[in-house]
């Protein structure tokens, strides 16, 4: 009996590979300023111009591992790929998530999608022991953190 596998055709192979960087710098979170400090550096100019989500990635000590931008969407909406996230907490064995995003109209507090997809992703994360610690929104001149905030998604 021939296994299902034999009747399929595969085109390539998905590889992930961690490449640490030229000049690392320890960057540790302690506290939502902290890790909006790290956004707005990741975000830049694009603040005011369309979304960006961006995802932290923690070790146990909460220094970042891993930074990167997730998706760039437009002026009123950006992707929460909880897939590229889990796959890339996964990859570098990160043990927490911060994951934010900048609302370019200037208004901080979360839309419902925000709220709906901050807790898919931590239900996605939880399912591989990661913790989801935050969800901060950026503006030009002030944040909203979930955690901080007591948000129920992150509960």
């Amino acid at each position: 009996m021939k296994n299902s596998i034999d009747n399929q055709v595969f085109l390539g192979k998905i590889v992930t590979e961690f490449i640490p960087a030229d000049n690392p710098r320890e960057v540790a979170v302690r506290s939502s300023i902290d890790a909006e400090k790290v956004l707005r550096e990741i975000i830049g100019d694009a603040v005011q111009v369309r979304q960006t989500l961006v995802a932290l990635y923690l070790n146990n000590g909460n220094k970042v591992m891993c930074a990167e931008v997730v998706t760039t969407g437009t002026y009123k909406q950006v992707l929460m790929d909880r897939m590229t996230i889990a796959k890339q907490a996964l990859a570098v064995g990160a043990t927490a998530v911060i994951i934010g995003h900048n609302h370019p109209s200037g208004n901080e507090r979360p839309n419902e999608a925000d709220k709906r997809g901050t807790q898919k992703l931590k239900r996605a994360l939880d399912a591989l022991d990661i913790s989801l610690l935050d969800n901060i929104i950026v503006t030009a001149d002030s944040k909203y953190s979930f955690s901080d905030n007591g948000e129920r998604s992150l509960a």
